[in-house]
């Protein structure tokens, strides 16, 4: 396997929008580095400090993906995260704000005396092109963007759905570590290094979706958290329906049983919720496998009980 392909920071987006121009091309299954800023750019700033939408959450790219199509899904495979410089979190606002600066040195990080947090690094802004519409990367949405998604991590494998043809993957806004809620507003911010390989499959994808070794999750954003949970849900209740052949109710009623809603954050003005549905449940071989193309005509909504 040759040497990885590398996009530095300096090609980078603040918006999601079709029109965007690729920074490059890469084919499938090539080892591809991207090199991101950290969510202001180097500027750790406090209460006294002005920015808005066009100088945070820069997202690296967009690289154009050679073969990919509307109505394909892209498979970004995150082989991992390697934090590279010194991170900062706030909290509060106006005279009460604080800062505080991180140094990344192994795999645990100083909070204050007596207490430390183990690194989880994670990629907070992951995402393609819309098919329409522009997006900040202050906000997530059916194309990926800030989604502040904790499974977004090294081994894991994010699907995002192919609205353009090359898809326009971008990503930036690497935490070092962040709790689920994001409810000071920042994980710890640090630039990173996140290598990945991209593959191009053929199901039906409408938001993002996210695979570990542990669980599936879906992945969705709304102007308020209960409508991000419940479309999760048809998300999820949709993707094992077709994946191991039940009906609406069946599924609805396994999500009910096994699955978990998530909170992935509540700080923006698009709120991010995931389901997540144990993979150690006891399911035959077949199960594994794959994907499952049954289509039922009873839809979600149809299912869904109060």
């Amino acid at each position: 396997m040759g040497k990885p392909i590398r996009l530095n920071f300096d090609q980078h987006i603040h918006f999601f929008e079709p029109n965007m121009k690729p920074a490059t091309s890469i084919d499938v299954n090539t080892r591809f580095i991207f090199h991101t800023m950290d969510a202001l750019e180097g500027r750790a700033y406090n209460h006294q400090d002005e920015f808005d939408l066009n100088d945070v959450n820069p997202a690296t790219g967009p690289i154009f993906i050679n073969g990919a199509k509307p109505g394909d899904v892209l498979a970004v495979h995150v082989y991992s995260i390697r934090p590279i410089n010194t991170g900062y979190a706030g909290a509060g606002s106006g005279a009460q704000r604080i800062v505080r600066q991180f140094h990344i040195d192994g795999n645990e990080i100083r909070f204050s005396d007596g207490i430390s947090l183990k690194m989880q690094p994670m990629i907070g802004v992951i995402g393609v092109a819309p098919r329409e519409g522009r997006y900040s990367n202050m906000i997530a949405g059916d194309h990926g963007g800030n989604m502040d998604c904790n499974l977004a991590r090294a081994g894991a494998t994010v699907y995002l759905p192919i609205f353009i043809d090359g898809g326009l993957l971008a990503m930036g806004d690497v935490h070092a570590v962040m709790g689920d809620g994001e409810v000071g507003g920042q994980g710890i911010e640090v630039g990173a290094e996140i290598e990945i390989e991209v593959a191009i499959e053929n199901w039906q994808l409408k938001r993002p979706f996210i695979e570990t070794d542990e669980v599936w999750a879906t992945v969705a954003a709304a102007s308020d958290f209960m409508t991000a949970a419940w479309t999760a849900v048809g998300d999820m209740v949709d993707y094992i329906g077709m994946k191991f052949g039940l009906s609406p109710p069946e599924a609805l009623l396994l999500v009910s049983l096994a699955g978990n809603i998530r909170v992935c954050q509540i700080v923006t003005a698009m709120p991010t919720a995931r389901v997540e549905l144990p993979k150690g449940m006891n399911m035959s071989p077949e199960h594994l496998l794959g994907y499952n193309s049954r289509k039922d005509k009873m839809s979600f909504l149809d299912a869904k009980v109060a």
